[in-house]
């Protein structure tokens, strides 16, 4: 919790530290798995954010959580195909996810991924781009 905290409060390094804490504890632990990933990735640690993610897509591959947050590494590493292939797994998985689970904060933490992803502009070049439907 006091990580969580950490987080929205922004401050990344200290939640990193508590999030390592918790999942040399509880190494199973796939929701802090994936807050340390994020906090990883806001710190522009992207190297270790990626090991973080993956970590939590082995323990399940098929959380929509996990695939959102790995689709943020991807994009943040300049990947965008996979990043919006990524998300469209983890939409399959989950369509009515909040966009509030992804790091895209311009949109209620409601509203749909799918929505996002469907209206961001970005998403929408890159579709076009590398020729995803």
């Amino acid at each position: 919790l006091l990580a969580l905290v950490a987080i929205n409060a922004e401050h990344y390094g200290q939640a990193e530290e508590l999030l390592k804490r918790a999942v040399e504890v509880a190494p199973d632990f796939l929701d802090a798995w994936i807050d340390l990933s994020r906090a990883q990735l806001e710190r522009l640690d992207v190297q270790a954010a990626r090991a973080s993610i993956e970590h939590a897509l082995r323990l399940n591959p098929r959380s929509a959580g996990v695939l959102v947050n790995l689709a943020n590494v991807q994009a943040r590493s300049g990947r965008h195909g996979e990043a919006i292939e990524t998300y469209r797994r983890a939409i399959q998985l989950s369509p009515n996810m909040p966009a509030g689970m992804s790091s895209d904060t311009s949109f209620s933490a409601r509203t749909p991924l799918a929505y996002v992803l469907d209206r961001c502009e970005m998403a929408r070049f890159m579709t076009q781009l590398v020729g995803v439907d």
